[in-house]
């Protein structure tokens, strides 16, 4: 893959951006990264609404204001005392624990420096709260996969939020099947080798 850098004619809007940023492939995965996250955060916020029986618009003023820390626990606290089926109960947290995954997935990639590397892989490296600088080497498919559980959490997510929207006909055989967790992505304070 051509890396995204110096074009010829800047006044082409194709060309845009004049500078370069790393491989075509893996800053557009980057960007659909983020435009699924903000996608997967309203449909958290709809379940959150229905969890802790607040408005949605009760729910779209406080989730802005509190960690997704805080968010997960105060639904995983109201779950608890919830008298729903427990496979209803067993699918929010599995929507929770996927979020998790996701939200620090995409912490990571947003918060991160890009260094282009070989084989359209880039490296991403940030700090963490120790100090320390902790990075991975990655791949367009990676970013991808990243990208698709979060859309694939959008739709378990948004079909959890209607069913329990109306708790009195809840029946768990009407339950989505769950995706499959996440992977949390790799990165260390240790240096990284290429597998390619």
């Amino acid at each position: 893959m051509r890396a995204i850098g110096p074009m010829t004619d800047p006044s082409d809007a194709s060309a845009w951006p004049s500078y370069p940023i790393g491989p075509r492939e893996s800053v557009f995965a980057l960007g659909v990264v983020s435009v699924n996250y903000a996608s997967l955060e309203f449909v958290l916020g709809a379940v959150f609404a229905n969890v802790t029986g607040l408005t949605m618009n009760a729910a779209t003023s406080l989730l802005p204001n509190i960690s997704n820390h805080i968010r997960l626990q105060v639904m995983r606290d109201a779950l608890s005392v919830i008298a729903w089926p427990t496979t209803v109960k067993g699918g929010i947290t599995h929507f929770t624990n996927g979020f998790e995954i996701l939200a620090e997935n995409r912490n990571l990639l947003m918060h991160s420096n890009l260094v282009a590397g070989v084989n359209d892989r880039i490296a991403l490296y940030k700090s963490n709260r120790r100090g320390e600088t902790i990075l991975t080497v990655i791949d367009p498919e990676e970013l991808r996969r990243v990208a698709d559980d979060m859309m694939a959490y959008r739709g378990y997510g948004s079909i959890l939020a209607n069913l329990i929207a109306s708790p009195s006909t809840l029946r768990p055989a009407i339950l989505p099947p769950k995706p499959p967790l996440p992977r949390k992505l790799n990165y260390s304070s240790q240096p990284q080798r290429s597998n390619r």
